[in-house]
């Protein structure tokens, strides 16, 4: 399931995931924000995450790390509503840090 979500879904130009497969309106929406479920990018990387944890594939944690980097400037701002963005970003790193992939 994984691989079609970042088929239809993945920004291949500034990383993170479109909440929409197409334009709506003429524009893709891509949030981080939690309004008030967790946004799909922050599910996503807690995804990827866990999939690249499980399977050590390697692709899966560049994906997280990419979209992370994506949010990266707009997450001091987020304050409570990026819940759950932090906590797939502490996931990655606790992740790197225990040496698990």
């Amino acid at each position: 399931f994984m691989g079609a979500c970042i088929d239809k879904f993945w920004d291949n130009k500034e990383g993170g995931f479109f909440d929409t497969e197409e334009d709506v309106i003429g524009t893709r929406l891509k949030e981080a924000v939690d309004t008030p479920q967790p946004s799909a990018n922050s599910v996503a990387i807690m995804n990827l995450v866990r999939l690249s944890c499980l399977s050590g594939v390697k692709g899966y944690e560049d994906y997280a790390e990419k979209a992370l980097k994506c949010f990266s400037t707009i997450a001091g701002h987020m304050g409570i509503h990026g819940g759950y963005y932090y906590c797939a970003m502490d996931a990655f790193f606790r992740k790197s840090k225990r040496g698990i992939h």
